[in-house]
């Protein structure tokens, strides 16, 4: 089942349907949205719409993309990646 809901100026689209995880995406035209939310919710009823598959990234990735992008470019940046390191641990 489809809902939209006008909010901030735009339409969100949001197309609900049991057993499916819920999808919706946000437009500037009421009519997008209906279009979008009937061909969404038959591709999903056809089994043929492919779900985004969310990675969620766990602390320790996290910790070390920062020590790479962010504390290289620290003045105390060997404190801080010692104690980084220190958390990976």
């Amino acid at each position: 089942m489809a809902s939209i809901i006008f909010r901030n100026r735009r339409y969100s689209a949001r197309v609900r349907i049991k057993g499916q995880p819920a999808v919706s995406q946000t437009f500037h035209d009421r009519k997008q949205a209906l279009v979008w939310s009937a061909e969404t919710e038959d591709a999903i009823r056809r089994g043929i719409y492919e779900f985004d598959t969310v990675i969620i990234p766990t602390l320790a990735a996290a910790l070390a993309t920062y020590k790479q992008t962010v504390t290289v470019k620290k003045r105390g940046a060997g404190v801080e990646a010692y104690v980084i390191n220190v958390w990976l641990t």
